[in-house]
C-alpha cells in the first residue's frame, strides 16, 4: 500500500499581543491551524515562531506539512500573524529649574524626563516651549507626552522654574559737582549711571561715597553697585 495524498493545509490568520516585557508567546502550529488534514497523519513545522517589538504589524509565517508515511509528500502554505502592542508607555516627569540666556530659554522634552519607560520604546515630546523674563516667579506647568511606536500615548506634567542668573551690566559716567556755600557736595547713584541694566527687569543702584568736602577737591574714584 502506497501513500499518495499530500496533507491538506488549512490555516487561519491570528493576532498576538506583546506583553509588558516586550515578549510574545512562542507560536505553535495549533495557533494557526484551521482544520489541516491528511488521510494517515502528518507532522508540521512553522517559521518564524518568536516575535518581538521589531515585528509589530503583519508577519508572513511559513508552514510545512509532511506526510508521516511518505516524506516526499509535502505541502507548503502561509498565513499572517499580526503583532500588536496595546500597552501605553509609563510617563515619569521631573521638576527642573532653568536659567535664561540672553533673556530666553528653549526647553526640550528630555529635560523633563524622570525615567519614562515602555515595553518597546518611547518617544518624548512637549509643545514648543520657550521661556522669557515674563515666566520668572511661579513655576510653569509643562505637559510631557510619551508615545510608543504603536501610537499608544500617556502624558504627565512637570514644574519648570525660570530664573535669571546673569549678573547685571554696570555702566558709569564721570561727572563734575560743585561744593556749596558750606563746603559740601553730594550726588545720587543715578547721577553716575550710564545705562546699567539687567537681563530681566530693572536694577537697583547704590553708590559710595556720595558726600564730599573741601579736602576732596579734584578727581575722586567712586563705586557704583548694580543689583
Amino acid at each position: 500500500i502506497n501513500e499518495q495524498s499530500a496533507p491538506t493545509c488549512l490555516l487561519q490568520d491570528i493576532t498576538l499581543q506583546i506583553d509588558g516585557n516586550a515578549n510574545v508567546p512562542s507560536l505553535v502550529f495549533a495557533d494557526v491551524d484551521n482544520g489541516s488534514s491528511n488521510n494517515c497523519g502528518f507532522t508540521s513545522s512553522i517559521t518564524p515562531t518568536v516575535f518581538d517589538c521589531s515585528d509589530i504589524g503583519n508577519n508572513v509565517v511559513n508552514v510545512i506539512l509532511t506526510d508521516i508515511n511518505n516524506q516526499q509528500l509535502v505541502t507548503n502554505c502561509t498565513t499572517t500573524v499580526t503583532i500588536e502592542d496595546n500597552i501605553s508607555p509609563f510617563c515619569l516627569p521631573k521638576d527642573i529649574t532653568v536659567s535664561l540666556s540672553g533673556g530666553i530659554y528653549a526647553l526640550t522634552a528630555a529635560e523633563l524626563d524622570g525615567g519614562s519607560t515602555d515595553n518597546c520604546s518611547v518617544d518624548l515630546s512637549i509643545p514648543p516651549t520657550t521661556f522669557d523674563c515674563m515666566d520668572m516667579g511661579s513655576p510653569v506647568i509643562v505637559t510631557l507626552s510619551a508615545t510608543d511606536p504603536s501610537g499608544n500615548t500617556s502624558s504627565c506634567t512637570a514644574d519648570v522654574t525660570v530664573m535669571s542668573e546673569a549678573a547685571p551690566v554696570c555702566m558709569t559716567q564721570d561727572i563734575t559737582i560743585s561744593l556749596d556755600a558750606n563746603g559740601q557736595a553730594n550726588y545720587v547713584a543715578e547721577d553716575i549711571d550710564n545705562g546699567s541694566s539687567a537681563e530681566c527687569g530693572g536694577v537697583t543702584l547704590y553708590a559710595t561715597p556720595t558726600t564730599f568736602d573741601c579736602s576732596q577737591i579734584g578727581a575722586n574714584t567712586v563705586m557704583l553697585t548694580v543689583t
